[in-house]
């Protein structure tokens, strides 16, 4: 039998974040969230997703290329992959932030590949166009989807986050097979109620 994978909780704040279970055949479970490697095997170097992958542009194409930069200066461990709320986790212009992720990943050869604005849209071209490439972490943090939905979603929004995120994890796990995988639900939005109603679905998707 497989021996069941465990992982420290990144995200301890048990009042906002999920606690995890032990879950049965290996892998935590988390309420509203997965971690663990996936129980099957890829098949193929190429994820089969359907979800449209689309290209940074402007600011966003430049923050690429450092991204690029930081997944091939050297081992990362921990690799933590999203938006907004995740790029300023880890960024220079939000000091205090940065203060508390060197407090609390120091020595855990951590990496942050999060961007603003980014929509799963974004995430996926940029982990199918080289920021995972070469990179083989043991633990991937995801949080994503907020963006496909916004302060005033489309119709069809929620499925569309909760299709990307599908696409990324199965992109995540054929490129790093080995790497368990924590996903992190879409956070609460307070800035419109169809926002939080959306959010609200996609969770319930994912």
């Amino acid at each position: 039998p497989k021996t069941p994978h465990t992982c420290q909780t990144l995200l301890a704040d048990a009042d906002t974040y999920p606690i995890p279970v032990q879950a049965a055949g290996g892998g935590i479970h988390f309420t509203g969230a997965v971690v663990g490697p996936f129980a099957q095997s890829a098949a193929t170097s190429t994820a089969k997703t359907t979800h449209a992958p689309y290209r940074p542009q402007g600011k966003a194409a430049i923050a690429h290329q450092q991204l690029l930069d930081k997944a091939r200066a050297g081992k990362i461990d921990l690799y933590f992959l999203g938006d907004s709320i995740t790029r300023r986790w880890g960024a220079t212009d939000y000091p205090d932030f940065l203060a508390h992720w060197k407090k609390n990943f120091h020595g855990w050869n951590a990496a942050n590949f999060g961007w603003g604005g980014d929509s799963t849209h974004q995430i996926l071209w940029r982990i199918q166009n080289g920021e995972l490439d070469g990179v083989n972490p043991k633990v991937v943090v995801l949080l994503a989807g907020t963006n496909n939905i916004g302060k005033n979603p489309k119709p069809g929004a929620a499925q569309d986050a909760a299709e990307g995120i599908a696409a990324i994890l199965e992109t995540i796990h054929v490129r790093v097979p080995a790497a368990t995988i924590i996903l992190l639900p879409i956070l609460p939005r307070n800035d419109s109620p169809e926002a939080s109603a959306a959010v609200t679905r996609a969770n319930a998707l994912i």
